[in-house]
């Protein structure tokens, strides 16, 4: 997870119905929301926030 912690990333714990995901800003309004399974990120959804 410290490796996908970069400057401008964004990385944070998502809540609510995503609780138990993280989130790093794409651009805009867009993130990807993913779990880790051990030490990789697995894709869960590419979002448009608007």
């Amino acid at each position: 997870m410290d490796n996908m912690n970069l400057p401008g990333w964004r990385l944070h714990s998502v809540a609510q119905d995503l609780a138990g995901h993280y989130s790093v800003k794409v651009d805009g309004n867009r993130r990807i929301a993913f779990t880790f399974d051990g030490t990789d990120a697995i894709l869960f959804d590419y979002q448009d926030d608007d």
